[in-house]
């Protein structure tokens, strides 16, 4: 998982012969759950966000690992057929977390819940291929699914290969910091306490079927935030270092979230500069979650790292 690295309630996915299905099932409705479940106080939520797959249930994060990650991106029509299958039976519902990624990079427009999909990568297209075949147990059987979008997380804990941990790290080492072409990629940044808000109003108040988009009105280019971070930590704009960008990198995500604020009366409570510093001072304060990380999450193309 890419959000998440501490206190998680962790079951691996097997990569033997096994019956998928079968270890689905187990995973959503084993014994790992049977004390949440005997007290009826859980909802599956599936993730598809930040490079991650993975599913919280009352807050406790079950992660899959790297290997198990690339296998389900090649199988993502069967382990969500799966899911599909398997919470349409327990009749529970399913909220399938996405990403801005499915509309695209925007040049001038931002998305609604209604735009048409038009992802640039295979990464993206597995995101809008999994929202489709959730949309479609909900058309035919019924199903009780909500898909939400959202841009861009930032926020304590995060995996320190994203940018803004990253970022705080190695200007923190007084190390290079890599920004990839010529850093004016935009994205929109939201607080992720401001997040899993607006995923729990989607979950206790959101209607069947429906799609909503998740957004903070934060649209930021790289360089920007780079730049504001070692403002903030009081660091040399030297540390700073293009490099080439990496392929198939878009240059802007945009989405309009006037549903979910409207319908559900969910909104941002963390100004992007507040979230910021209360970002970098849980790094500050908490440097033995990445002091002894494998560097090769801090390299500067990573892709070539792992290809």
């Amino acid at each position: 998982m890419k959000y998440g690295i501490s206190n998680l309630s962790i079951v691996p996915m097997r990569n033997d012969a096994c019956d998928q299905s079968e270890m689905v099932n187990q995973i959503l409705f084993g014994e790992h759950f049977k004390a949440l479940e005997s007290r009826k106080k859980w909802s599956k939520i599936r993730l598809a966000h930040d490079s991650y797959e993975g599913w919280i249930c009352n807050k406790q994060w079950i992660e899959l690992s790297e290997d198990d990650y690339k296998q389900l991106d090649k199988d993502v029509a069967t382990i969500t057929t799966d899911i599909l299958d398997i919470i349409t039976k327990q009749k529970k519902r399913l909220i399938q977390i996405s990403t801005d990624e499915v509309f695209g990079s925007l040049a001038t427009t931002t998305a609604t819940e209604d735009s048409k999909f038009n992802p640039s990568s295979p990464y993206a297209a597995t995101k809008a291929a999994a929202e489709l075949l959730a949309n479609s147990y909900s058309v035919t059987y019924n199903s009780d699914i909500i898909i939400t979008r959202c841009s861009n997380n930032f926020g304590p804990r995060q995996f320190p290969e994203k940018l803004i941990p990253k970022t705080i790290i190695l200007a923190e080492q007084n190390k290079k910091i890599p920004i990839y072409g010529n850093g004016k990629n935009i994205r929109d940044w939201i607080f992720v306490e401001d997040h899993c808000e607006a995923v729990l109003a989607s979950l206790l108040k959101g209607k069947s079927g429906q799609s909503y988009n998740i957004a903070a009105d934060n649209e930021i280019d790289n360089i920007s935030i780079v730049t504001k971070i070692l403002e903030i930590m009081n660091k040399s704009q030297d540390l700073i270092e293009f490099v080439e960008d990496r392929p198939g990198h878009d240059q802007r995500y945009s989405m309009n979230s006037a549903k979910i604020s409207k319908e559900l009366g969910w909104k941002t409570q963390t100004k992007f500069e507040d979230g910021l510093e209360k970002t970098i001072s849980w790094y500050m304060e908490n440097p033995q979650i990445w002091k002894n990380l494998d560097s090769n999450i801090f390299e500067s193309t990573p892709w070539k790292v792992s290809n």
